[in-house]
Formats: structure tokens, sequence, C-alpha cells
């Protein structure tokens, strides 16, 4: 999404705070997704549920747009942030996966 299409929607939308780790900062959000673009995996670690985290991975259809996404979360008490971070590579590779199955073929398998 372009950056003023993203302060546009933020404007409309704000960045409504879950707990305390949420992202409500918008310098801070758009810093966070210019990682998630970099890695190509999105993390959340207790921004929407306390003691939740989750790893996201796009996929993508036949265009190269994403289309959906995959992810994968537990409670602290069930899996480790550090047991979280190790899923990340099968996260990825699971939707690099899907997205060729659904016609994305450039740069996969």
């Amino acid at each position: 999404m372009p950056e003023e299409q993203l302060d546009e929607l933020i404007a409309k939308k704000g960045l409504k705070s879950f707990t305390s780790r949420t992202i409500t900062d918008s310098a801070r959000l758009k810093d966070e997704l210019k990682q998630v673009k970099a890695d190509q995996i999105a993390r959340d670690r207790n921004e929407y549920i306390l003691k939740d985290n989750c790893n996201a991975a796009p996929i993508r259809g036949r265009d190269g747009r994403i289309i959906a996404a995959i992810s994968l979360s537990a409670f602290e008490n069930y899996m480790s942030i550090g047991e979280i971070e190790d899923t990340i590579p099968a996260v990825q590779d699971t939707a690099r996966k899907i997205s060729y199955m659904a016609g994305y073929h450039s740069g996969l398998m």
C-alpha cells in the first residue's frame, strides 16, 4: 500500500490500542511495516492479545499481489517466543507453497 494511502487509512480509522504493546504511533507502524516487507514475515508479540504471539507470511496470487496470509499463533503458556520465532521458516515455506499452487511462480521452489 502506498504511504499516502496508509496515511489516509490511519487518519480515518486511527490506531486503536488493544494492549500496552499495541503500536499506536504512525511512524513506529511505518517502521514496523518496512521491516515486515523486508523480512516477508509479520510478527505480533502481545500487540492484540496479551501473552499471544503470532507469525504471518503473505500468500501471493498469479500476478504477485498478496491475496491472503497464513499465520501461526500460540499463547506463551504453550509456546515460548523463541519457539514461535523458530516457526518462521516453516510459515514462510508454507506460504510459498500455497502461493505456488495459487499460480505465483516467480522465485519460488
